[in-house]
């Protein structure tokens, strides 16, 4: 391999002149990768009580109610701990009891749910038009 040039591993690199000269004085070569990010659809999930909702209420009169339950003037350090420990414990069992999960992604529409998207993967993975048939009538 002459000097300066890359292996043929690297030369599908968008551009490597500019990574032969990046080395300055150093006796290595900067390595770079190119990742297309726009092939990549990341999901991300969130836990969600929606306002206004029946589980909003269930949420709110679950909380309360279990404050009434706690002692009311803790005078000690482990009182106050066990109070600190049952109202965390309070509103992670209520929260728990009361949320739904929501997909957070591009494609998001008020129709779209797991059934469109369970199509959609179905068509892109096979290109049938069958396939995109039984999407686009969804």
């Amino acid at each position: 391999m002459a000097v300066g040039q890359l292996p043929k591993s690297l030369g599908n690199c968008p551009s490597t002149d500019h990574l032969v000269t990046a080395r300055a004085t150093s006796d290595h070569i900067p390595i770079a990768t190119t990742i297309e990010l726009d092939l990549i659809t990341p999901e991300i999930r969130k836990f969600l009580i929606k306002h206004g909702s029946e589980e909003e209420s269930a949420f709110l009169t679950s909380v309360i109610g279990s404050f009434s339950k706690l002692a009311q003037d803790p005078s000690t350090p482990e009182e106050v701990d066990a109070v600190a420990q049952a109202i965390a414990d309070t509103f992670g069992s209520a929260w728990d009891a009361n949320t739904t999960e929501a997909c957070i992604v591009t494609e998001l529409k008020p129709w779209w749910d797991w059934g469109c998207k369970d199509n959609f993967d179905r068509y892109q993975m096979s290109q049938d038009p069958t396939d995109w048939a039984t999407f686009a009538a969804l």
